[in-house]
């Protein structure tokens, strides 16, 4: 074994060791209060990005679950690892060599995010999901790695990506989607708040999916699922349908008659209680 395999080796045995630490130590204290409970998430980060990380994820759902819901008190990605632009500051971190990037419940800011989509050449994998500081993102480059991407929790989303194989999103008000030529399965929100079927029909990228998502909230008196276009090549269809109530699902009809080759059909009926 190399020298350098064998001192990355090394580090990653350490830094297991400390967390296996942190944990024995959290497990073993009997105290009922803490006075003050400090992580050094940031100090974490700089040391996985100095040893040229590939997959970072940060997720603090659990802690938000706890909160009931309140993102002002997320966890904010440090803007400063991505302002420096100094020689010292690109040696030191290994940004380029990211191939899965995911952020849930952390508040990041939409420039944080472009830089990472501008300075990740090797960017497969991208989740952004409930931060704060984000309404609108595009999503776009024709020199993007990018394969598989989920969003959730934004006003309007813009994707442009000539590689992207898989999007999941929820938007409040606008999806475009432009030259996803090799997209294949979508998974996205409709009815939610204000956006809508009729917004999705607009995507020419229908016809080439093998595999449709729809989330539903409403299909009283619709007949905009009649005017879905045939989908040659759809092979997997799921509905997720939250009810508001009585209602008729005869409108899905209309979507296995668009679907000629499917194989797999899938019907999730949430009742009202539960939301997306």
């Amino acid at each position: 074994m190399c020298k350098l395999a064998r001192e990355r080796e090394l580090e990653m045995e350490e830094g297991l060791k400390y967390v296996e630490w942190v944990n024995s130590v959290l497990q073993s204290h009997r105290a009922v209060t803490l006075r003050e409970f400090r992580i050094l998430l940031t100090k974490w980060l700089e040391y996985a990005l100095a040893r040229q990380v590939q997959r970072l994820e940060f997720d603090l759902s659990a802690a938000n679950s706890r909160r009931f819901g309140r993102t002002d008190l997320n966890y904010v990605f440090p803007q400063e690892l991505l302002t420096e632009s100094n020689h010292h500051t690109r040696t030191r971190f290994g940004f380029k060599h990211l191939k899965e990037l995911s952020f849930r419940f952390v508040t990041v800011t939409r420039e944080a995010i472009e830089f990472f989509l501008n300075n990740c050449p090797f960017l497969e994998n991208l989740i952004v999901h409930k931060t704060k500081k984000i309404s609108t993102l595009e999503v776009c480059g024709s020199s993007l790695a990018l394969k598989h991407l989920e969003l959730f929790g934004l006003d309007s989303v813009k994707v442009s990506a000539p590689n992207l194989t898989s999007l999941s999103v929820k938007v409040y008000k606008e999806l475009i989607l432009d030259n996803v030529p090799m997209l294949d399965e979508l998974t996205v929100a409709c009815g939610y708040c204000e956006f809508s079927v009729e917004r999705l029909l607009l995507s020419s990228c229908i016809s080439q999916l093998e595999s449709l998502t729809l989330m539903l909230s409403n299909l009283k008196g619709s007949t905009v699922l009649c005017k879905f276009p045939e989908m040659p090549r759809l092979k997997k269809l799921v509905i997720e349908y939250w009810t508001l109530g009585e209602g008729s699902l005869i409108a899905l009809t209309s979507l296995i008659k668009a679907s000629p080759y499917l194989q797999e059909f899938v019907l999730k009926v949430i009742p009202p209680h539960r939301s997306f």
